[in-house]
């Protein structure tokens, strides 16, 4: 799994160079949310395996909490890829047309992923849980 989350980072590093360079906002923010998905559809899998009902508005703690929760796992992403896009950049850069083409691929995939994942939770579950 490291190596997907390396690999999606790379691409959309590379993709978006000129707008931010080495920082790679972009590349940070799209993996920030890709997790914070993927951590959301455990969630409402174990609220659906433990049968816990969280119905109802959510407060503003609630709110709050989920903002405080993001911007931690956007902290620890960026410390995790602090200056490694050179070295992924040499890593991946000699890349075959066609294996780039279908890693391509499988990163557009690993995006939309917790996406259609929470979609089918939501129909195999029977309500809304957006």
């Amino acid at each position: 799994m490291k190596i997907i989350f390396n690999y999606v980072y790379y691409r959309i590093a590379k993709f978006y160079y000129k707008k931010d360079g080495s920082d790679a906002i972009t590349a940070l923010l799209t993996l920030t949310v890709i997790t914070f998905l993927y951590l959301l559809c455990l969630f409402f899998i174990c609220i659906e395996l433990l049968k816990i009902d969280i119905g109802g508005k959510s407060s503003i703690f609630e709110k709050l909490f989920i903002i405080l929760f993001l911007f931690f796992i956007y902290k620890y992403i960026k410390n995790k890829y602090n200056g490694k896009y050179l070295v992924f950049r040499e890593k991946w850069i000699n890349e075959r047309k066609k294996r780039k083409q279908i890693n391509g691929f499988f990163v557009i995939l690993f995006i939309l992923a917790p996406l259609i994942l929470l979609v089918a939770i939501a129909s195999i579950i029977e309500r809304t849980i957006f």
